[in-house]
């Protein structure tokens, strides 16, 4: 209870074994340069410096070393961009799969900044790259060796091309005069046989050019994947699932159309967009990537219903955030023919964005270009669809994969997403809802969830049976991944409320400004393609944080 007023009240003296030290500023300027930048400092400037995202620079600056490795690269040429997605992809993987670290790999700075210039100077095309990153883990070589050995060199001096094109259309008289015909198709198998032809070392966008050149192709590719905007109408006024060529019939009937429309029905399927499955993702996904590989389109239009567009519209854009065309899905409340419905305008609006818009993916609803992240379907509203969460429309975006990674077989396709979708749940969150609900779900195999939570992030976590706190403490114990989502169209960022903080305390992860339709179906794509649940993490957290996403 005694009062302490001064040192010398707590007996405080000198060590007589420590003379007094006074820096001068010479020592000071000598400590100063010593000091090693902090990760958060470092963090920021990769951010200012380089224009990364937050989350790439996160993952650059985790550890030292690949902060280091980094930027030494960059000082050697290669691409800050380029670099950061590569390193978080391709290299994390061939490391994890390796059990070594950085220092330790054949992959020095110098040669992973070689890769790169090759790349960036169009030497190598994306999938050889990915050859050569393999190939100097395993053989220990630097690239220019590697591709000089194995004749992997890319091809892209046109006149050289022209006469391997030349010649592979002079064998295939009759695919040549299809096409000039009208009739795109054969594209596609004569690209194939010319990439054949140069073993692969062809540049696919090159040889795509080249080819429309010679024969003029220049045509939008129309896929029906079912919906009202192509359905029927019965005679008690139900809505089902029609011919899709029918909707052609009908846009001709309105007026000509230009003979570089072409309209596949392409396996997609005659469903209404309530009954799509993996299996007619797969299908649309697998026909959209075809289309841009094979240089068989100016342009994409796909008619799809309203339900579960906006899933549909951003799974498409997670998987092609940068298309050399423009793809749009096109959606009506009625089917065409029926009193009111403006299916024909709408798809007229849509092959008119195909043929004129910058390269992205867009949707057309009710006589207006949407973006396809953050669509939300409300049909009380006036218009239908809006977007949330958006300062200006978003068409293109970063890509979560260094190459998007597709299995040219269809069935692996599917069984991707199905592993994926079959393991994810959305829940959304209600008053008395019970923590338990959701440990019986991830008993039976539920290993990522996304909340939608009320306003910035708000959930009952007292402790309860009716709270998420016994969940998310189970969640932790048995590696469950919880993102986070807003009812109220808000933005999740867990910074106002005290139970906001006890959510990221223990693991949620706030989704920023993606609506639930939109987390989730990046939740399906980087769950689909990610080898290990770090990969995953890190592609879901990626550019969430901004407003065009």
């Amino acid at each position: 209870m005694r009062t302490k007023e001064s040192s010398s009240d707590y007996r405080y003296f000198p060590e007589p074994d420590l003379p007094p030290f006074a820096p001068d500023a010479a020592f000071l300027r000598g400590v100063e340069n010593a000091l090693v930048e902090l990760p958060e400092v470092r963090k920021q400037r990769f951010i200012d410096s380089f224009g990364l995202s937050e989350d790439q620079s996160d993952f650059l600056c985790e550890e030292k070393e690949t902060a280091d490795f980094f930027e030494t690269a960059v000082k050697l040429g290669a691409d800050a961009t380029s670099a950061a997605l590569w390193l978080a992809s391709d290299v994390k993987k061939h490391l994890n799969r390796s059990g070594m670290s950085l220092s330790q790999s054949p992959l020095t700075p110098v040669r992973f900044a070689e890769m790169l210039r090759l790349l960036a100077d169009k030497r190598i095309h994306g999938r050889i790259a990915k050859s050569v990153v393999e190939a100097v883990f395993a053989e220990d070589k630097d690239p220019g060796v590697i591709i000089r050995e194995k004749g992997w060199e890319q091809i892209t001096d046109p006149a050289a091309l022209g006469g391997y094109i030349e010649k592979v259309m002079a064998a295939n008289p009759a695919a040549v005069t299809t096409i000039r015909a009208g009739d795109s198709r054969p594209t596609t198998f004569l690209i194939g046989e010319i990439m054949h032809a140069t073993s692969g070392r062809a540049d696919p966008a090159l040889v795509q050019a080249l080819v429309k050149q010679k024969l003029a192709v220049s045509v939008i590719q129309i896929l029906s994947l079912g919906g009202a905007i192509a359905g029927t109408t019965s005679a008690q006024g139900d809505v089902g699932a029609g011919d899709p060529a029918e909707i052609m019939r009908l846009l001709e009937a309105e007026g000509r159309i230009s003979r570089k429309i072409a309209f596949e029905e392409g396996e997609v399927g005659r469903i209404l967009s309530e009954e799509i499955t993996p299996e007619d993702w797969a299908r649309l996904i697998g026909l959209i990537d075809e289309r841009l590989r094979g240089g068989r389109a100016a342009g994409i239009v796909v008619t799809h219903g309203t339900d579960t567009l906006a899933y549909t519209a951003s799974l498409v854009y997670w998987l092609f955030p940068r298309p050399p065309v423009p793809i749009v899905l096109a959606a009506s409340l009625q089917p065409a023919g029926r009193a009111g419905s403006d299916a024909i305008p709408t798809l007229r609006r849509a092959i008119q964005a195909a043929d004129e818009m910058e390269p992205g993916v867009y949707v057309a609803f009710g006589g207006r270009i949407l973006s396809p992240v953050n669509l939300k379907f409300e049909r009380i509203a006036v218009d239908g669809f809006r977007n949330w969460n958006m300062e200006k429309p978003c068409h293109t975006g970063s890509p979560l994969f260094a190459e998007v990674p597709f299995a040219q077989d269809r069935d692996a396709l599917r069984a991707r997403l199905e592993a994926a979708i079959n393991t994810s749940l959305i829940l959304r969150v209600y008053p008395g809802m019970r923590g338990d609900y959701l440990i019986e779900l991830m008993d039976r195999g539920v290993k990522n969830f996304v909340l939608e939570l009320y306003d910035t992030g708000t959930a009952n976590l007292r402790d309860s049976p009716y709270s998420l706190r016994r969940a998310l403490l189970a969640a932790r114990d048995k590696g469950v991944h919880i993102f986070c989502t807003s009812q109220q169209e808000g933005i999740v960022d867990f910074s106002r409320y005290t139970s906001s903080h006890e959510l990221w305390r223990e693991g949620a992860i706030p989704m920023g400004p993606l609506t639930t339709e939109s987390a989730w179906t990046k939740l399906v794509v980087c769950a689909s393609f990610s080898d290990t649940d770090e990969e995953m993490l890190s592609r879901m957290e990626q550019g969430n944080a901004d407003a065009c996403l």
